[in-house]
């Protein structure tokens, strides 16, 4: 099934009034999709990092000012 038809997509289920199914919007799904759509058209967000490196014995003078 393609994104844009799972936006219109529903699920099944027993309407005790009527005592048959009928189809309700399959919301879960429906949000997936938007989601995945988005996620394909805008792309993710940037994610940055920063690794920074020390000598662990000059930690204790970092922390005193020394530094």
């Amino acid at each position: 099934m393609r994104l844009g038809e799972q936006l219109n997509a529903t699920k099944k289920i027993w309407d005790l009034d009527a005592k048959c199914l009928v189809d309700i919007p399959d919301e879960k799904i429906r949000q997936y999709a938007a989601l995945a759509i988005l996620a394909y058209k805008w792309g993710r967000p940037v994610e940055r990092a920063q690794v920074l490196h020390a000598k662990t014995e000059d930690f204790s003078e970092m922390l005193r000012g020394r530094g």
